[in-house]
């Protein structure tokens, strides 16, 4: 079953609503209008779960594969999304 000792579970699930609220406030964003801040706002998030995984144990929910391939992963996927966030306010082409 859950190897998660029963004193963390609040912690675990605590986390999990965060991370979903968080990345339920960038269609939010996008949908208002704030289009760059909503990119803006998900590298953001890409970034604090990249440095979460490089301080947590092996074996969290956030982990993918190896814990250097996620850190990694994490902080160049934020960094495209922080560099691409310029080109979100652009006008549509027709």
């Amino acid at each position: 079953m859950d190897d998660c000792p029963q004193r963390q579970q609040p912690y675990r699930t605590l986390a999990v609503v965060a991370v979903a609220a968080w990345l339920a406030a960038v269609p939010a964003l996008s949908l208002l209008g704030h289009r760059r801040l909503a990119v803006i706002w998900l590298g953001a998030e890409v970034l604090a779960l990249a440095i979460i995984r490089l301080q947590r144990p092996d074996g969290t929910w956030i982990a993918a594969r190896g814990r250097a391939f996620d850190v990694v992963f994490g902080l160049l996927l934020a960094v495209g999304l922080f560099a691409l966030s310029y080109y979100a306010n652009l006008p549509r082409v027709r």
